[in-house]
């Protein structure tokens, strides 16, 4: 009968303490957070092209509460009897509202 192996729980268990303290005490968690960090233009299309785009801007009801995102769609001909989809939300109405939300 083989003996109960423990290294590899082990192991894991170092592999995630190492994690969890790489990041303590370095700089970049006390560097305050650049003033334009939520940029107000438009969407590169490139992210959601196709033959056929789509834009829904409609808030979405969570919890009592209306969550502002907008998605972008973009349809065009994979094979015959297929399509492809290029999808892009934008979340940056939900980050300009998440404080108020929190």
């Amino acid at each position: 009968m083989k003996g109960l192996r423990v290294d590899i729980p082990l192991k894991a268990l170092c592999c995630l303490a190492a994690l969890l303290l790489s990041g303590c005490g370095s700089e970049a968690e006390d560097a305050p957070a650049p003033a334009a960090a939520i940029s107000k233009g438009p969407v590169d299309p490139s992210y959601y092209s196709g033959e056929v785009t789509f834009k829904i801007a409609e808030p979405l009801p969570v919890g009592g509460r209306e969550l502002p995102l907008t998605l972008y769609l973009g349809l065009s001909p994979q094979t015959e009897t297929r399509l492809a989809v290029e999808a892009f939300v934008d979340l940056r109405p939900l980050q300009e509202a998440l404080p108020e939300i929190v």
